[in-house]
């Protein structure tokens, strides 16, 4: 029952609906002419720069996730490196001429192509104008969302719940009787689970949770898969939409998708295309 969704979160999540994401990371990020050409390696006469550095990111893709981030450029620049000791040896043994080459040649001649076009009709249509435009027809769209500080004391059977009850009914401290009596990991802090908004705990404890006031407990146990609960709400607060600032990329993200797709379609309409495989 651990909260695990942050507000920022489900906002982004709401701006995203609907559109997948299809676009990769298909272009390096620019860099201005004096950083593009510092030098980072030289390999057998070769001078490597940061220039080529961003684009082996792109190249990289997923993999990047697997390097450590503090060791990240330096594995970079080594793949660099054994890549252009293998490209010269290949290149002494005549690899060049074979058909399997022209085949591969070819095909990063097209991807190429590829993603210079996206780039140039996709990405760099969007303006920050769009971004804020599209975040203003949203936000207006989202309602402000209330979050609860609750605790919770849980126990095995529905016997023991209503015996706390009781207790709680006597004068008991809830906090006290939750680190004596509850099985739950949130027990020995006296079961506070801090702050959480609607959908981060399991349905039957939703329903009861967002329905008590600040001071109050569950006079009737809810039951859950995890066992017995006897809750109760401390506090509550509104969360604020996040500023444009934190939710820009995401944005331009999904304006770059609909426009690929759109541009995809249209491309699409004025083609020969014949499928040869059902």
């Amino acid at each position: 029952m651990k909260l695990e969704f942050t507000r920022n979160k489900r906002v982004l999540g709401a701006l995203l609906i609907g559109s997948a994401l299809i676009i990769p990371a298909f272009l390096p990020m620019p860099l201005s002419a004096q950083d593009a050409d510092k030098p980072i390696a030289t390999v057998d006469g070769d001078t490597l720069t940061e220039k080529d550095l961003e684009l082996a990111k792109v190249l990289l893709g997923s993999s990047l996730e697997k390097m450590p981030e503090k060791d990240r450029r330096k594995q970079i620049i080594n793949v660099l490196v054994e890549t252009y000791l293998l490209a010269n040896a290949a290149e002494r043994s005549g690899v060049r001429d074979t058909e399997a080459y022209k085949r591969r040649i070819k095909f990063l001649d097209l991807r190429a192509l590829r993603d210079s076009y996206v780039d140039s009709e996709v990405r760099q249509k969007i303006s920050e104008a769009d971004v804020k435009a599209r975040y203003t027809k949203e936000v207006t769209k989202l309602k402000p969302e209330v979050e609860v500080q609750a605790r919770h004391i849980l126990v095995p059977t529905e016997a023991e719940a209503k015996a706390l009850v009781k207790e709680l009914d006597n004068g008991a401290d809830f906090a006290e009787l939750a680190k004596k009596k509850s099985t739950g990991p949130s027990g020995p802090n006296g079961g506070d689970l801090g702050f959480f908004g609607p959908g981060r705990m399991v349905p039957a404890f939703d329903a009861v949770v967002f329905k008590l006031k600040p001071g109050t407990y569950s006079k009737d146990p809810v039951k859950t898969q995890f066992g017995w609960h006897v809750i109760k709400v401390e506090n509550t607060r509104e969360v604020p939409v996040p500023p444009l600032e934190e939710v820009s990329e995401p944005i331009r993200q999904l304006l770059a998708s609909e426009r690929y797709t759109q541009v995809i379609e249209n491309l699409r309409k004025n083609a020969n295309i014949q499928m040869h495989e059902k």
